[in-house]
């Protein structure tokens, strides 16, 4: 059997971010709504937005951006018009847009070899990003040109492990699952959930240094599974016939 396509996670396999790019990511959204909020002369409880966006927060990785901003505003008792909304709505996207991730080691040339095979390349995130601010931040960081489709959960309405969402990443790069290896760097959303939709998968371990949880779970220490520690290993393991 020979692969024709290969879709990756996003962070912590392609970029990755330390504890204080987080912090400062959540407070650049919760910052651009109070923007836009004071752009329009909207008065409102600032404790308020800060208790619900911090909340809910956790919602907006299966919850389209406009969705997840009216649900954190209803929530803290404010109502808008559509207008309003809509400028509101802008500013949350213009500063997500601007926001600048850390590509892992290796990640463009492994990308560029990858598309040299022949094979198509889709990104599949569990993400608060819509996929129209995806194209935008990886245009900016270079890889972008390498990408044939983005699917972000939060505009689906599904994350991984979800077969839904593997499902739409295999319409997108016009694929059979069987013929996709999917690599992240997580056990259950990845791993797990890519190979029960029938795709290959790889499990990438080299930037764990910089997630919270630094470990393996369990579950693919059980069961075994390919893992690797550079992505340069990928084309490697293309080239043998572990995925025949």
């Amino acid at each position: 059997m020979v692969l024709s396509g290969i879709s990756f996670d996003l962070w912590y396999t392609l970029i990755y971010e330390t504890e204080e790019d987080e912090a400062k990511y959540q407070e650049m959204r919760l910052n651009a709504l109070k923007k836009g909020l004071h752009e329009t002369g909207v008065t409102f409880n600032e404790d308020a937005l800060n208790k619900a966006f911090i909340h809910l927060r956790k919602f907006s990785l299966t919850i389209p951006y406009g969705g997840f901003i009216k649900l954190v505003l209803s929530s803290a008792g404010i109502r808008l018009d559509g207008s309003i909304f809509r400028i509101v709505e802008a500013r949350y996207l213009d500063e997500i847009e601007n926001y600048r991730v850390k590509l892992g080691p290796e990640v463009p040339s492994v990308l560029e070899g990858l598309k040299e095979r022949g094979l198509k390349i889709a990104i599949v995130s569990n993400t608060s990003f819509p996929e129209k601010s995806l194209w935008k931040v990886l245009g900016r960081a270079g890889i972008a040109q390498h990408v044939d489709a983005i699917v972000s959960s939060s505009d689906e309405g599904v994350g991984k492990p979800s077969p839904v969402i593997f499902s739409i990443a295999e319409r997108r790069l016009n694929v059979p699952s069987g013929d996709i290896l999917h690599v992240g760097d997580t056990c259950i959303e990845d791993y797990m959930g890519a190979t029960a939709f029938g795709m290959k998968a790889i499990l990438y371990t080299g930037l764990y240094g910089y997630r919270k949880e630094k470990e393996v779970h369990e579950l693919c220490q059980i069961n075994g599974i390919v893992s690797i520690k550079k992505l340069s290993e990928i084309e490697k393991l293309l080239e043998s016939n572990l995925f025949d």
